[in-house]
Parts: C-alpha cells; structure tokens; sequence
C-alpha cells in the first residue's frame, strides 16, 4: 500500500454513511495533501424489454438532480465522477486506474440481499486490489490503531503497512493475534507464539517502530468475533483481506468481511498483493523465514 496515499476515492450516494466517508476521507487529503474524487455510481436494473438505469426506473433528469444535490452538498469544488452499472464492480474497476485508497461508508444492501451478497463494501474489499478504508463513525483525531496478525509472511507486509498508517496520524499500534485453539491457553506454544509476533515487530523499520510503539496482544476465541470486539477500543484497525477460497468466503464471509459488518470504527481493509502458495501457508516460525520469503 501506498502511504501516505496521494489518490483518495470516495464511492458516494446522498446517504449519511457517503458522508460520513467524504469527511474523513477530506480529513486525511487535506493531512496529506492527496488529490480526492467522489465517485457516484447509477446502478443498472433491469426489466421485462432489457437492460437500463436506476430503479426504480429514472429519468434523465432524476439522475442529473441527484448529481446536483451531491454536488451541493460536497461543495462547488469538489471532483465528482459518474459511471454506470453494477456499484461494487465500477468501484473497484475505477479505483484501479491509479487510486491509492477506496474511503467508503459501511451500507448498502438489506434484508435478504445482504444475507446473500453482503453490503456494498464488503462486496468491494472481497474483489479490490486497492485498500478500503471503511468507516463506521468519523473519527477527528486517530491515536490508536489494532493490527490483527497471523504469524505469516502476508502478515509481516499487513503489519508493516499498519505501522505506516499509525505512523503517519502519530497513533501507538497494538498487533493482536487471535489463537483459535484453546489448548494452546495452557501450552508452552503460547509463548512461542507471542515470541514470532514479537520477531513479526523487529522486522518493522526502526524509525516506524519508535513512531509507533507496537505492543503485542493476544486473545482467545473466534479471529472476527475477537478482532471486532476489540476493535471499539481502537481508533482504526487494519487487517489483511484474505480470501479462502469461494466456497468458504461464501457461506462464511472473510474474517475481514465479518470484522467490517461488526466493528463501529474505522477498518482499513489491505488486499493480498500477491497470489498465496501453498509453502507460504506455512507459518514463519523466524524472521529468517519471512526475509526468505520475500527474497
């Protein structure tokens, strides 16, 4: 990830939780003077004779007042763009023509349809190769963000980019890892595990750890029950979107798509930038073994 991030896009309706993700996102642009563009996207429906705009069926001047009202509410100065057809793919299609972050408020779907789908923005972090600032409430002043770990090398990158984040709003950085097994309570791989997490810690450049203060958490239970229970005591928390295959993600969500339906502050949701193979499943027991297998 890009940070601090000098492209900021914000996917916008007329709804308050659009707003919400316009202040902050305004906020962090004017922190470090990165360009910003709302995108408002006319959805397709469709009908009987095909395919068309906006449902219920719009006309052209509807669309043209909606845009109007947006404007007026962002400001005459404010860059808004256009598109058509299905909300979460024209995010994420037009966030990758150079967009470093996706800011966006935490709605959209219900009933049902959110039952199956999810919301727009977790639909958006499920497929994006751009990061997504998700926001729940706006926050004015960011001084603590949580960074669920895995000992694993796509963790060390997830945990670097937090402590880049934390670093930039001067905000101190817990790295939590969840253990799901309970045995582990009472075993001497406790403390290996938290000594990996501490080894994850050293591999952060020294100047981002004096910026930041990481500590290191544990919890016991479910990864997305804990992390999003935990998380309200955080200003931000940032996560690795990792999928696990469609089948799982499906029935169960990812753990970051379940963080993001449950949490009420702000989640920063990070892509995989790579594809994960099979040997890099395997848990880094050293920084020897994350240096490995970055190199």
């Amino acid at each position: 990830m890009r940070f601090p991030p000098k492209n900021i896009l914000v996917p916008m309706d007329l709804s308050e939780p659009s707003m919400l993700a316009w202040r902050q996102a305004a906020m962090l642009a004017q922190r470090f003077g990165a360009r910003l563009q709302a995108l408002y996207v006319q959805e397709w429906f469709y009908t009987a004779i095909g395919t068309g705009v906006g449902a219920p069926i719009p006309t052209a001047e509807a669309a043209e007042a909606s845009i109007e009202e947006l404007q007026q509410r962002l400001g005459p100065d404010a860059d808004i763009r256009t598109v058509t057809g299905l909300t979460d793919r024209m995010i994420v299609s037009w966030a990758e023509r150079g967009w470093d972050l996706i800011v966006m408020g935490s709605h959209g779907r219900t009933g049902f349809d959110r039952l199956v789908r999810g919301s727009v923005a977790e639909a958006v972090v499920h497929v994006s190769s751009v990061p997504v600032l998700v926001v729940h409430d706006y926050e004015p002043d960011l001084k603590t963000v949580l960074a669920p770990v895995k000992p694993m090398p796509y963790g060390l990158e997830g945990l670097k980019t937090a402590a880049r984040f934390a670093a930039a709003q001067g905000a101190s950085l817990t790295a939590l890892h969840v253990v799901s097994a309970p045995v582990y309570r009472d075993s001497g791989g406790l403390r290996g595990t938290k000594m990996m997490i501490e080894d994850m810690i050293a591999e952060i450049p020294l100047s981002l750890r004096e910026a930041c203060r990481p500590t290191v958490e544990l919890a016991f239970g479910d990864p997305a029950r804990e992390i999003a229970a935990a998380s309200r005591d955080y200003s931000a928390t940032v996560l690795v979107a990792r999928s696990r295959g469609f089948l799982h993600d499906r029935v169960l969500g990812t753990t970051a798509e379940r963080v993001l339906r449950y949490a009420r502050r702000l989640v920063l949701a990070l892509p995989v930038a790579v594809p994960i193979s099979r040997r890099a499943e395997a848990p880094a027991r050293d920084p020897r073994a994350l240096r490995a297998h970055r190199a």
